[in-house]
């Protein structure tokens, strides 16, 4: 679970250790299927905006994560506070 309501406690979702492996891509997806985040940029974390910027609505949500080629999938939820 992660609040991205701004006061910076539990505002990302984060991949630890990320820095140690060569590629990463976390897809985002919401209980209808849709992909709502994607990126390839190791650094980047999951703030709760979709691709193009609108704050995703308080929910579950989906996330498949490619790390070197190994996936790695699960669920978490939003609560933006709002």
């Amino acid at each position: 679970m992660f609040t991205p309501n701004n006061d910076g406690i539990t505002a990302e979702f984060i991949l630890t250790n990320r820095q140690y492996y060569n590629s990463v891509e976390t897809m985002i997806y919401n209980r209808w299927g849709i992909k709502v985040y994607n990126s390839k940029n190791r650094g980047v974390t999951w703030d709760g905006l979709d691709n193009g910027g609108k704050l995703c609505s308080d929910g579950t949500y989906f996330f498949v994560v490619i790390v070197d080629g190994e996936k790695e999938t699960g669920s978490l939820t939003l609560i933006s506070g709002n």
